[in-house]
């Protein structure tokens, strides 16, 4: 059997009984040097400040970095995207716009090349002519006859 006495330990009165003695800690801790916690404290607040410091600069960086760029889980990203077909079919001969500007109704986006279109108008302007011709002929010949 086992007792545990509060006092000095003393030797086993019987080769059974074995007495423990009870350690108490200290009522106030050791005192360190005023210099030593001064500058303990000093360190600490430093490497806290520097830990802070460092988050901060690291948060900002993140946040100036990634808020250009949209993210999401499901795939599906909102935005104002209007489809634009052209009145006409062609080559597109020059770009007004830069990707994702903003632009107004009645902004010109593209330019499409008018030669095709040019060629097509003067074909049928001699076309005209030559019916106009025709005409004029047909009726001189009504006239003779």
């Amino acid at each position: 059997m086992t007792t545990i006495v509060d006092g000095p330990a003393t030797a086993p009165e019987t080769a059974g009984d074995e007495r423990l003695e009870v350690v108490r800690p200290a009522q106030s801790p050791p005192e360190q040097p005023e210099e030593e916690n001064g500058e303990r404290r000093r360190r600490v607040r430093l490497i806290a400040a520097a830990v802070a410091v460092v988050l901060l600069v690291a948060g900002a960086r993140y946040y100036l970095y990634w808020r250009h760029f949209e993210t999401t889980d499901d795939a599906f990203v909102d935005g104002a995207v209007v489809e634009i077909a052209p009145q006409v079919a062609g080559r597109v001969a020059a770009v007004h716009v830069r990707d994702n500007q903003w632009v107004e109704a009645g902004d010109v986006l593209v330019e499409i090349d008018p030669d095709p279109y040019r060629t097509a108008l003067e074909a049928a302007r001699s076309e005209r002519e030559l019916a106009r011709a025709r005409v004029e002929a047909a009726k001189l010949a009504l006239k003779l006859t």
